[in-house]
């Protein structure tokens, strides 16, 4: 393989974004190839020959292409009881998988961001002690601050009279 990875999709996508932290705790060289959604470039080709779908991301690793089908349908409810547990994990730990960082808790990056700060569900991590200290340390590793920065600037918005 050898090069950088490219990222097919865009910065203001959850999972683009859990994408691009993976990438950034392996020290992985990449390149964001953003695509114009608005215009729905990613239901056109060429992005049809790489993901038949027409989702995002889809990652491309030299002859290697790879892509995320997965839709998240999560409703309030089912989240509360997936926090409770997890809030009694990290009663004990101070991570999902131990007392270490690893892949479980780097994967809720990309969802659990845009919840948290966009959305007023926020407290529902917030009301837990546990998995807002947890969080807390999520958000302070340098990697996961360097993506937060990127996600803020693609999200802001055009400054249009």
């Amino acid at each position: 393989m050898g090069g950088a990875v490219k990222v097919y999709g865009v910065g203001a996508s959850p999972f683009v974004a859990t994408v691009l932290l993976c990438l950034e705790e392996t020290g992985a060289d990449y390149e964001l190839v953003p695509l114009d959604m608005a215009a729905r470039e990613q239901r056109t080709e060429p992005h049809l020959s790489r993901n038949p779908f027409g989702k995002i991301p889809v990652l491309e690793d030299g002859e290697l292409t790879l892509f995320d089908q997965a839709v998240v349908d999560e409703n309030v409810g089912k989240l509360e009881k997936v926090l409770d547990v997890y809030e009694a994990r990290l009663s004990t730990h101070a991570y999902l998988a131990g007392d270490f960082f690893s892949l479980a808790d780097l994967l809720h990056f990309g969802i659990t961001y845009y919840l948290v700060a966009g959305t007023e569900y926020a407290t529902l991590l917030e009301s837990r002690a546990n998995v807002s200290a947890w969080w807390g340390r999520i958000m302070a590793r340098p990697s996961v601050k360097k993506v937060a920065q990127l996600i803020h600037l693609w999200l802001k918005p055009s400054s249009s009279a």
